[in-house]
């Protein structure tokens, strides 16, 4: 597909402006991209996403709540997109688990594991998912099924075991 600016090039960015209902898409080369003057606000689109994460207005309920290390209060971080240190995470979890929720579809890590921690995090999932089945076999009724889940639970908590020691 051509740049549609210099119709010479191939278009690599596509941009797509939306503007009171009306959506305009724009092929351009990088060339061509490179000379636009797109600015955008960061601190406004990070209040706009904010909202559409926290829906009815949930913002505001938790606007208030600060870091007890650093101090930085939770609009702060609305407003920069940045924490203020390692601390952060954890007094602002309530609120962030939500974001990434509805951001990346989970609060939990599932791409690669380091190599040194591999072995113990993927045991630690392995048991989560034994236990998830053990649950849903005792509530179907299914007792061998249930025994042999929580049979295996044992050994590989045994096994476990046997690697701390």
């Amino acid at each position: 597909m051509l740049c549609d600016k210099c119709k010479k090039n191939i278009a690599t960015v596509h941009v797509e402006a939306i503007v009171n209902d009306g959506k305009t898409v724009h092929n351009l080369c990088a060339a061509c991209a490179a000379g636009l003057s797109i600015q955008m606000d960061f601190a406004s689109f990070l209040d706009s996403f904010m909202q559409n994460v926290f829906p009815g207005g949930k913002t505001e309920a938790v606007a208030d709540t600060c870091c007890k290390s650093c101090g930085l209060s939770f609009s702060q971080f609305q407003k920069t997109g940045r924490f203020g240190c390692a601390h952060c995470y954890r007094d602002f979890e309530p609120q962030t688990e939500v974001i990434l929720k509805n951001t990346q579809g989970s609060n939990r890590h599932e791409g690669k594991i380091p190599r040194r921690l591999g072995a113990e995090i993927g045991q630690a999932r392995t048991l989560e998912k034994l236990r998830q089945s053990l649950r849903k076999a005792v509530e179907n009724e299914e007792y061998e099924e249930a025994a042999r889940l929580r049979d295996t639970i044992k050994a590989v908590e045994a096994g476990r075991r046997e690697v701390a020691l």
